[in-house]
């Protein structure tokens, strides 16, 4: 089956295609012309060149007729588990969201406390303060060919609300199983400290903060 994946450079993206490997499938990678490309290395799939935002491109990705995978955000293991089992297990046409375990902003700054030693801020910015600065981020990222972390869009939709999602007909339908929100997020942690991501000062408390528990599986590549 071959398997069209979106975004496949990404983190998320490029566990997709793994997943798809290892279920047999034969993934096709999507990704923007100038991407960093770094999380494929190794892999020997077939890469197409494009942007979802450009329908020509996505047209010519999907000729074949692929199946067409989307991303969505949770443990990226689950994550790509969950698409593999949609693309072998789901209804055609049939939407399917791959998330764990809801939380508000609070209870997920309380988590971060407990496992790491660090207590991010709950604090939401003016309207006006976000839309300015998601617009310098948009400008950017056209200028550099990349994506915006935060989009104007994105303010208007998602401030000041706990947007959650469900992911019951996944769950139900496909068999889809995901990790708790402790577990996810000490195994970031832990990815965090493995790929040396962290100021020396944070490393060193989450270090503490997670002992043992710190050290990296041993399957982990960078």
């Amino acid at each position: 089956m071959k398997t069209l994946v979106t975004g496949a450079n990404g983190h998320i993206g490029c566990h997709v295609v793994r997943a798809a490997r290892d279920a047999g499938m034969s993934p096709v990678a999507f990704v923007r012309e100038k991407s960093d490309r770094r999380g494929l290395a190794g892999l020997d799939v077939e890469v197409r060149t494009g942007d979802v935002l450009d329908a020509g491109s996505v047209a010519r990705a999907m000729q074949g007729d692929p199946v067409f995978l989307y991303l969505s955000v949770t443990d990226v293991r689950d994550v790509a588990s969950a698409h593999v089992l949609a693309a072998t297990k789901g209804q055609k046409g049939r939407r399917y969201i791959a998330t764990g375990d809801v939380l508000a902003p609070k209870e997920t700054a309380a988590l971060f406390s407990k496992l790491a030693g660090v207590k991010p801020p709950t604090f939401t910015p003016p309207r006006v303060l976000a839309s300015f600065l998601a617009g310098r981020m948009e400008k950017k990222a056209t200028l550099e060919g990349g994506d915006a972390g935060l989009t104007r869009a994105m303010v208007k939709d998602a401030l000041g609300r706990h947007l959650v999602y469900d992911s019951s007909r996944a769950r139900t339908e496909l068999g889809a199983t995901f990790r708790p929100a402790e577990q996810v997020l000490r195994d970031t942690f832990r990815w965090l400290l493995y790929i040396e991501a962290l100021v020396p000062k944070t490393a060193a408390k989450v270090r503490r903060a997670l002992g043992e528990a710190a050290a990296p599986d041993a399957d982990w590549t960078r």
